[in-house]
């Protein structure tokens, strides 16, 4: 996974990246959503070949940070498989989902 800015001008800029050496489950990388968490930008990537889904920080728009995953089968989860889409959404108790 590899963080690019895009600039006004229309060009690119590689910032950090991530791969499955970090120990990620990003093989065939599918979907992304980016949304704010605590204050802080952080991505929501379903993996089709990883058979679940990776949150990662964004520090400083110029580094990436695994902070948490969930693969189907582990700890309750158990509709991951072929995962091809995320959406994030809070939700009435304040939460985010």
């Amino acid at each position: 996974m590899q963080l690019i800015r895009v600039h006004g001008d229309g060009t690119l800029e590689p910032r950090g990246s991530l791969n499955m050496s970090s120990g990620l489950p990003l093989q065939y990388a599918y979907r992304v959503t980016a949304f704010d968490l605590n204050g802080g930008v952080h991505a929501l990537v379903a993996s089709l070949g990883g058979l679940g889904v990776q949150l990662i920080r964004v520090h400083d728009n110029s580094s990436l940070e695994a902070v948490g995953s969930a693969r189907d089968g582990d700890e309750g989860f158990e509709a991951l498989t072929g995962s091809a889409n995320v959406d994030v959404f809070g939700g009435a108790s304040g939460g985010v989902y």
